[in-house]
């Protein structure tokens, strides 16, 4: 594949003047669904964890224009945070009758 500098730097221009405009999100978003287990229906809960966006996106280069993950949280989140609070979500969501799948995802 062929580097076209002018068009890594236009994207990297363009990120940088909206990536300065945006809150940053750092709460860890969470919901439960339903979720057919190996044994059987259960449920799962589905986790986002608000991180930076790929390597790549944050690079020199410019990265790629395709996703939008980058702008969900444009500094490093407090992952000390996110784990108090992935410790509750646990202790409040989980009953002791069903099975649960947990399902993690970055936001980039």
């Amino acid at each position: 594949m062929k580097f076209n500098p002018k068009f890594a730097k236009l994207i990297k221009s363009t990120r940088e003047s909206f990536l300065a405009k945006r809150s940053h999100t750092r709460k860890l978003i969470y919901w439960e669904e339903n979720h057919r287990l190996r044994d059987g229906p259960g449920k799962a809960l589905v986790f986002i964890i608000p991180t930076r966006g790929c390597s790549w996106a944050m690079s020199q280069s410019g990265g790629c224009s395709i996703c939008g993950y980058l702008y969900d949280n444009p500094e490093q989140p407090d992952f000390e945070k996110i784990v108090e609070s992935f410790d509750k979500i646990i202790r409040e969501s989980i009953q002791d009758n069903q099975v649960y799948s947990i399902k993690l995802f970055t936001s980039g």
